[in-house]
């Protein structure tokens, strides 16, 4: 009985120093909830970066807007103004 004792606490001891490996389950789980933590903290810090992209997306598409109906508005003019010259002749 006194070999049981010592051998359970030997064993008892022995796992506490080198513990059990984690089951196949354990660790997918762990990993899966590692990603999780990692995609959360990533979407966290990218973020603002996304918001301030797509504010400065929507500003040069805005600017690109108006320059180009600028632009056309500029050709209509001297197509009509072309037009006039010819008219007059």
């Amino acid at each position: 009985m006194d070999l049981c004792i010592r051998a359970n606490s030997h064993q008892i001891a022995s796992r506490s120093i080198h513990p059990e490996p984690p089951s196949h389950n354990d660790s997918c789980e762990e990993l899966s909830r590692d990603n999780r933590d990692l995609r959360t903290r990533l979407q966290h810090i990218i973020s603002p970066f996304l918001s301030e992209q797509s504010i400065s997306n929507s500003k040069d598409q805005d600017a690109l807007i108006h320059d180009t109906r600028h632009k056309i508005a500029q050709r209509e003019y001297e197509l009509s103004l072309r037009s006039a010259e010819r008219g007059s002749l």
